[in-house]
């Protein structure tokens, strides 16, 4: 993971690399071998030696902590140290400087806090560190960052004195004061695919699951400005797209196994890594077991890896289709073709008139052309004066359905083939937050997705056939709104479902089906009945 912040910007170090521990008991003449550990410079050497004027060197604790407790949770002043007399004030200076971040975040003006954080916090860099996090679910980072500053107090009072000369003012530049700049420095992250620490109760809320266990008073401002929590969204997918994309991943991960396994290179050294011979005692017996079993975890953390890429990927689209925020980089627009907004009408009586309206788009995440359909905003509305039955009083069942007509040719391994029906997948938000904020079924493994709108609780229950996919609802909770009974002139939400492979694969063609004239192969169809709300 620290080679990942280095790609992403967060790591200034230099790479850090495997060494095997020895240590010599003096007068027994003889060598332990304590296994492989990882040899960097702390932090705090780090950026000391390589900034000109360090200002600050700050290790974030627990912010939620901190608040209840004086001592509990305070930041870690590891640079300016001053030993003696004088301690608490330098201390109590840098603290100052450094909890300006935080005040500025949690009181900014929502629409202008990037600027105005961006003065004292490199708010870009954080974002990007801060996605890195998301992306490897690490389930505890708050206190794994660290802060610097330099002082630039002298460079722009230089710069003032030129422009000064420049002017030919001979008026004295103002007093410049000193201007600390906050970077981010990744550190520690050892709890990369863990659930949020002590249960999530100190993160922030996140009603679109991309956004894991923050709990940094600076993360605040994610909450109170649209435009900064847009820009990390942006970060996000640049994250999972760019910046961290498959082939840098598996790049970074073989490096680091290569790196390691140069190390692993003898029996003792294998038997010296007492974590590993606590899970598995059989992968410590030789150094051929130990690189067996360690290649091994890599490749499930890389499929985990990719597994939660294309989730959080789906997380961004679905986000970016509720709030209209597009991204402010322009190609990420080319992942998701939308549809015009289409609107079926079954039934021309002017007493009972069903509408079912949408929006679709198809969306590409890693395998560069499309992996799922989109209906979002699905909505059923009647247009006549009459009231019509809806659902089945008896079953439940729905007397309408959404076909979406579409070509099951996928990709895989770069050949096509005509996927079975039992291949695809339908799945729906269902309007939870977090992690809940999605569920997904097997095609043929009903019950489906629960659908929870103001009027009722549904369970989308479709079916394939013949290249095309009929999606209806069951009504699961009825409300006395609805009762199965649509009335004239009312509407009826019914969320977002969408129809993807299991798999992931990528369908060759596109997914939707195209009409003769251009426009694309959805229907409404609605049965009626013979009670008096047909």
């Amino acid at each position: 993971v620290l080679k990942m912040a280095k790609a992403v910007g967060a790591f200034p170090h230099a790479t850090p690399r495997y060494v095997r521990l020895l240590v010599e008991n003096r007068g027994e003449g003889r060598v332990e071998n304590h296994g492989l550990y990882l040899l960097m410079a702390d932090p705090t050497s780090g950026v000391t030696d390589a900034k000109a004027r360090p200002a600050a060197v700050v290790r974030r604790r627990n912010d939620a902590y901190r608040s209840e407790s004086e001592h509990k949770g305070q930041p870690d002043v590891k640079f300016p140290k001053v030993d003696g007399p004088g301690e608490d004030i330098a201390d109590a200076l840098t603290l100052a400087e450094y909890d300006n971040v935080a005040r500025v975040a949690l009181t900014c003006e929502p629409a202008a806090c990037f600027d105005q954080l961006d003065r004292v916090l490199d708010v870009n860099q954080y974002l990007r560190w801060l996605a890195l996090m998301t992306f490897v679910d690490s389930g505890d980072h708050v206190d794994e960052a660290w802060f610097y500053a330099s002082d630039t107090a002298a460079p722009e009072s230089l710069n003032a004195v030129r422009l000064n000369d420049a002017n030919n003012n001979d008026v004295a530049p103002p007093t410049v004061h000193a201007s600390w700049r906050f970077e981010t420095h990744a550190w520690d992250p050892d709890d990369s695919f863990q659930s949020c620490h002590h249960g999530g109760e100190n993160a922030l809320p996140d009603a679109h699951g991309t956004l894991k266990c923050a709990e940094g008073d600076v993360d605040n401002v994610l909450l109170r400005s649209r435009d900064v929590y847009a820009r990390y969204m942006d970060w996000l997918e640049w994250t999972l797209r760019f910046g961290m994309d498959r082939r840098t991943a598996t790049r970074l991960a073989k490096e680091a196994t290569d790196d390691l396994f140069a190390v692993l290179a003898d029996d003792a050294t294998a038997f010296g890594l007492v974590e590993l011979r606590a899970a598995n005692a059989t992968a410590t017996t030789s150094a051929a077991n130990a690189r067996d079993d360690i290649r091994a975890s890599g490749e499930w953390y890389s499929w985990l890896l990719e597994e939660r890429r294309r989730v959080l990927l789906r997380r961004v689209g679905a986000w970016r289709e509720k709030s209209g925020a597009m991204p402010r980089i322009g190609f990420f627009a080319n992942f998701t073709e939308r549809f015009p907004r289409t609107a079926i009408v079954s039934g021309s009586s002017p007493r009972s008139s069903l509408e079912l309206s949408f929006d679709a788009s198809e969306r590409a995440y890693d395998a560069g052309v499309p992996q799922e359909l989109v209906l979002s905003g699905v909505r059923l509305t009647n247009r006549g004066r009459a009231p019509a039955r809806v659902f089945d009083s008896e079953t439940g069942a729905s007397r309408f359905v959404v076909r979406v007509g579409f070509d099951p040719t996928v990709v895989y391994r770069g050949q096509s083939y005509v996927a079975r029906a039992e291949e695809f997948a339908v799945a729906c938000w269902n309007g939870g937050d977090g992690e809940d904020i999605e569920r997904i079924d097997p095609i043929d493994a009903a019950p489906r997705c629960d659908l929870v709108s103001e009027d009722a609780e549904y369970v989308v229950a479709p079916a394939i056939a013949d290249g095309a996919v009929s999606v209806g609802f069951e009504i699961a909770r009825k409300s006395g709104i609805v009762d199965g009974v649509l009335c004239g002139g009312c509407e009826l939400e019914l969320g977002t479902v969408s129809l993807h492979h299991t798999h992931w694969l990528g369908f060759a063609n596109g997914i939707a089906s195209g009409n003769a004239d251009g426009t694309r192969a959805f229907a409404f169809e609605f049965e009626r009945g013979d009670d008096s709300y047909s």
